[in-house]
């Protein structure tokens, strides 16, 4: 049992080695690419800005409302998934509590979401 852990372990480390050693070799060769407005690579927008709002705060913005809609794009298959457990629990109290715990923590954590994006609109209009 100790010999296979140790194998594993080592089998761990050269993995971590082997991530490390190609992130700083993609780092070492790449090639540095400026953001800059006038070769397209950013949106206009990003740059100029809208109205009285500055480039940063549109990017801002879009950053935000990007984050949103990813988190509500993960949360949805989550629910199913733990409404599915719920659903195929049959007599089992565990997996029914396991699977309220999971909905109710998605929910919050959905809630705790909106509410940063309300103090953060607020904060910074």
């Amino acid at each position: 049992m100790s010999d296979k852990l140790s194998v594993r372990k080592k089998l761990g480390c050269f993995a971590l080695a082997a991530v490390i050693c190609a992130a700083f070799a993609t780092i070492a060769i790449a090639r540095p690419t400026y953001a800059d407005c006038n070769t397209g690579v950013l949106p206009q927008k990003w740059c100029d800005g809208e109205g009285d709002k500055s480039g940063i705060m549109v990017m801002l913005e879009d950053l935000v409302w990007i984050v949103g809609s990813i988190a509500g794009v993960v949360a949805v298959p989550f629910i199913a998934m733990a409404g599915f457990t719920w659903m195929t629990a049959t007599d089992d109290p565990g997996k029914v509590q396991a699977a309220k715990k999971r909905i109710l923590e998605i929910v919050v954590g959905l809630i705790v979401y909106v509410l940063i994006g309300l103090i953060i609109n607020w904060l910074i209009p």
